[in-house]
């Protein structure tokens, strides 16, 4: 859909007068004619239309005044804040009280050869370009036009505006620039002072090019110069003040300035484009409005330009589509950093108009709280919907930013959002990954045996990386929404959720629904088999998918920090209100156990406006803590995987052990299976790495690689040793040289880690430390009396 910055209506159609100026002024839209008179026009409601933002309406006159000024009148400008009018005709520049139009003062020396005329509200200033002079006059307190100081130029003005305190003028050669000097005091009579304004020389600043010079004052202080089909950005010392400039198709007539934007009237349509934006291409409208060449100089306090042509065609209203429609278009057209830009836009008349709402509400206590009370709510709506959009921009910025081979960026803008949710993050990566990623960014890691290929699968995560290999930067655009959710950064990385949990997956996020996960796969070729996703390519380096992967974990880490902490706290609240309910006092019942559609709903929610439960609270954990386990496995080994699964945590008992063993990582496996009470595998796996390692249907690797069927190294999989386990150099046994986990294991014995594992057991496990001393004793009959 095409970018929309104004919505053009109707004023009048097929005017048979010709106009020859417009000005805002209040809720009246007056026109000048080429007679002489002047017509207010104002705007009747007339409800509204189904399926339209605005209502309908029509524009009725409301006033003729006739004989307004002899022939026509060439220039209108409506003070600010005052009801005065100044205009420009064969009687020079005058000066009116509204709405009466009672003539209050006319600028001397103005009264033949006029061509326009440039007021400075904030100083009270006005500068008339006449024949080959500039004029300028002070308005006094008593409304009076005094006259100050004349400059000379070389050629006859046709435009004139002030830049800040100097006067830019175009004539139809040059521009010029004239910075008037500083006021002096002469003693014309004895005891008589008066202040003088000493006449200095223009500055030619550059030639106007082969058509009639445009001039527009801008909100900002600058002033919009065209030559020909180019409009430059000049600032008071008359200089280019931005480097980007405004191209349009052909020389435009007349330039109308909005708040955001400024529409050239061109012959045979009007173009509109962003001033902030100047370079950005999805920020450019086209409205089929041929003929216009007359602009009101200001727009009205709605932000409305309105433009006229001086033939036939009538005044046409270019009303300002709402910001978050703006936003909405400009992100369709890829330009994501504009739609932000207008967001905060948005924000700043959020805080104008509370301001407003405030000051009204000020002026009656009695009111005051009524009415502050529905402008807090109001208020509070308004942000929470600008919040939405913001995220959802965010989140599509996220994924344009993946499909550009961006993913710093796209993390960055993801981290952004209210709330980022890792199981969100997972699905991003379905997007079009064979389109968004070369083959030789795409890697699959699997297990070496034959018989544990379906094992293999599961631990055969798929991770991109883009070109720019910047993940960093993706991650800083992802934290910037208002509320980071590690959900949402998970589903940039579906591969290291297993298929069991995809379904917890949310479908949506921020109010707009996300790619379906199974199109997605197939889109991208992956087949999904022995509870995992996997897809296979060639041609990526192990680096590449350490770097994808070493950006996503860390990100991970700190949100399972924060959600064990509420974990413990939820552990807390459920003990005390047991406890209470043990002493009889009046509670809410502790909330029953989900179902597998309430878990997923309560993932996929991806809220933080309530409290999850601990159940739900537990189902992230495990989504989270297994996609940790997966990504760490293609990461090179340095022992956080192994402390990880010896502490607290929620690693998917099947799948962890499914892509350990696919992967070798016995000890890690070893660890998961005594952390989860399941001595009996975590001991047979030993003893048969000790005894039978030629039995291993997948090589050992990590911390295990080049043991030789060697227990010592399995010290690793136990908690940290204290008391007498906590120095154990020099102890007798079988001595191994070890790497990666068990780097710091130079000289444990050899079946230290058995007996450690055997110590700590409990009571209810004594048949199982019976059945394993006999073997661990026979290996190292010294480890009996080494133990602590």
């Amino acid at each position: 859909m095409a970018f929309e910055a104004y919505e053009p209506s109707v004023v009048v159609d097929e005017f048979a007068r010709k106009i020859d100026s417009l000005c805002v002024w209040e809720d009246n839209l007056i026109a000048g004619l080429s007679d002489g008179s002047l017509l207010f026009f104002q705007e009747q409601q007339q409800g509204s239309e189904q399926g339209s933002s605005r209502g309908l309406s029509s524009w009725q006159v409301t006033r003729v005044q006739k004989n307004f000024g002899k022939r026509g009148v060439q220039q209108l400008q409506a003070l600010e804040n005052k009801a005065y009018l100044l205009s420009l005709s064969d009687d020079g520049v005058q000066l009116h009280r509204l709405p009466e139009l009672q003539l209050v003062s006319a600028a001397s020396r103005t009264a033949r050869g006029a061509a326009a005329f440039a007021w400075d509200e904030g100083r009270q200033l006005l500068a008339t370009a006449v024949k080959k002079k500039v004029i300028s006059h002070q308005l006094d307190i008593g409304h009076t036009f005094l006259e100050m100081t004349e400059y000379e130029l070389p050629e006859a003005p046709c435009c004139i505006t002030w830049v800040g305190p100097n006067i830019l003028l175009g004539t139809p050669k040059s521009y010029w620039l004239i910075v008037p000097a500083a006021s002096q005091a002469v003693e014309v009579l004895p005891g008589t002072v008066v202040m003088m304004y000493p006449a200095v020389q223009p500055q030619l600043l550059f030639a106007a090019g082969s058509h009639a010079p445009v001039l527009t004052h801008l909100a900002s202080g600058e002033v919009l110069v065209t030559k020909d089909a180019i409009s430059y950005f000049l600032g008071p010392d008359g200089k280019p003040s931005r480097k980007t400039t405004l191209s349009w198709s052909a020389p435009p007539n007349a330039l109308a300035a909005g708040r955001q934007y400024v529409a050239a009237l061109l012959p045979g349509c009007v173009e509109v484009k962003s001033i902030s934006r100047a370079g950005a291409a999805a920020a450019a409208q086209t409205l089929l409005l041929p003929g216009m060449t007359v602009a009101a100089p200001t727009p009205s306090s709605a932000g409305c330009l309105y433009i006229a042509s001086s033939t036939d065609k009538g005044i046409r209203q270019l009303l300002p589509v709402p910001l978050e429609r703006q936003a909405r278009l400009l992100a369709a057209a890829g330009d994501f950093q504009g739609a932000l830009e207008l967001l905060s836009l948005m924000e700043d008349e959020e805080a104008a108009a509370a301001a407003a709402a405030a000051a009204a509400a000020a002026g009656s206590e009695a009111e005051g709280d009524a009415a502050g009370g529905g402008n807090a709510a109001a208020a509070a709506a308004a942000a929470a919907k600008r919040q939405q959009l913001e995220d959802v921009l965010r989140l599509r910025f996220g994924f344009h930013l993946f499909e550009a081979g961006e993913p710093d960026e796209a993390l960055t803008q993801f981290s952004m959002c209210s709330e980022p949710d890792p199981l969100l993050l997972l699905l991003l990566l379905l997007l079009r990954r064979r389109r968004l990623y070369p083959s030789h960014h795409i890697t699959a890691v699997a297990a070496a045996a034959a018989a544990a290929a379906a094992a293999a699968a599961a631990a055969a995560a798929v991770l991109l990386t883009s070109p720019a290999g910047e993940p960093d930067e993706a991650l800083t655009q992802f934290s910037m929404c208002s509320e980071p959710d590690p959900l949402l950064l998970l589903r940039l990385y579906p591969s290291l959720v297993p298929d069991k949990f995809l379904p917890l997956l949310p479908s949506s996020a921020y109010g707009e629904p996300l790619p379906d996960l199974a199109a997605g796969a197939a889109e991208a070729g992956i087949s999904s088999s022995s509870g995992s996703s996997s897809m296979r390519r060639k041609g990526s380096s192990k680096a590449d998918v350490s770097g994808a992967v070493g950006v996503v974990v860390p990100y991970l880490l700190s949100h399972r920090t924060r959600l064990l902490a509420s974990l413990e706290e939820a552990a807390a609240a459920a003990s005390k209100q047991q406890q209470r309910q043990r002493q009889g006092k009046d509670v809410s019942s502790a909330a029953a156990g989900l179902t597998n559609g309430e878990a997923a709903a309560a993932t996929s929610s991806s809220s933080s406006s309530r409290q999850r439960s601990k159940q739900e609270l537990e189902l992230v954990a495990a989504v989270i803590d297994t996609a940790i386990l997966r990504a760490m496995l293609l990461q090179p080994d340095s022992g956080a995987l192994l402390r990880l699964l010896q502490q607290t945590n929620y690693v998917d008992l099947e799948d962890g052990e499914a892509v350990l063993t696919a992967a070798g990582r016995y000890a890690e496996l070893a660890a998961l299976y005594q952390y989860n009470r399941r001595h009996a595998q975590g001991l047979a796996l030993l003893q048969q790495l000790s005894q039978r390692p030629e039995g291993m249907l997948v090589p050992p690797s990590g911390a295990a690689a080049d043991l030789k069927g060697l227990p010592g190294v399995w010290a690793a999989v136990s908690l940290p040793p204290s008391g007498a386990a906590a120095d154990v150099k020099g102890l007798p046994g079988v001595w191994a040289a070890v790497s990666g986990a068990a780097a710091d294991l130079k000289g444990l014995p050899g079946v230290w880690a058995p007996v450690r594992y055997l110590i700590g057991m409990q009571p209810q496990d004594l048949q199982l430390l019976v059945q394993h001393t006999g073997w661990v004793l026979g290996a190292d009959p010294e480890a009996g009396r080494c133990s602590p």
